[in-house]
């Protein structure tokens, strides 16, 4: 066997990074997050962040809608 497959099975780690992280990569952490979690694969950890991400950035409101 050419894996693990325990450690395929436990916790994963995955990060989307983007640019400012206001849209592309903040959707990409929710849509697989939820999707993990339609899957019955909770406990995933599913971050996003940004190369030029400022504190106080916020996604423009169409996106979040």
């Amino acid at each position: 066997m050419f894996f693990d497959e325990k450690a395929i099975m436990g916790t994963h780690r995955i990060l989307f990074v983007g640019h400012g992280n206001v849209f592309r990569s903040a959707f990409a952490q929710y849509r697989l997050s939820t999707l993990m979690e339609e899957q019955g694969m909770s406990g995933q950890n599913v971050r996003s962040a940004g190369t030029l991400a400022r504190p106080g950035d916020l996604s423009p409101p169409v996106v979040v809608e």
